[in-house]
């Protein structure tokens, strides 16, 4: 059985909650993935009252990450795009000047 396969265990810990996890994970990335969820709730949380309910925090981080991710998303995007564009204005000058000599 190779490593990559193998089932793993972890716990990860949220807002001051255990979650374990198993299965075929990268427990590395799992454990950066929890860090910012933690800490975004947090950080939500601290602009809220102390008697907020745990999922509306749950809800209002999960939406500032959402927002992050589609801005990222979208500049990924238009690079993309503008690497092409550049692409196809390259080929054209390569071609026309291999067709000149």
């Amino acid at each position: 059985m190779s490593v990559e396969n193998e089932e793993k265990s972890v716990v990860l810990k949220i807002y001051g909650q255990d979650y374990p996890v198993r299965g075929k994970v990268d427990v590395e990335q799992l454990k950066r993935i929890a860090a910012l969820v933690n800490d975004r709730m947090h950080e939500v949380g601290a602009n809220m009252s102390s008697s907020a309910a745990v999922h509306k925090i749950a809800v209002l981080a999960a939406m500032n990450i959402a927002g992050e991710y589609l801005e990222y998303r979208d500049e990924h995007e238009s690079l993309l795009d503008s690497v092409e564009q550049k692409s196809r204005e390259l080929i054209l000058m390569i071609d026309r000047s291999l067709s000149e000599t």
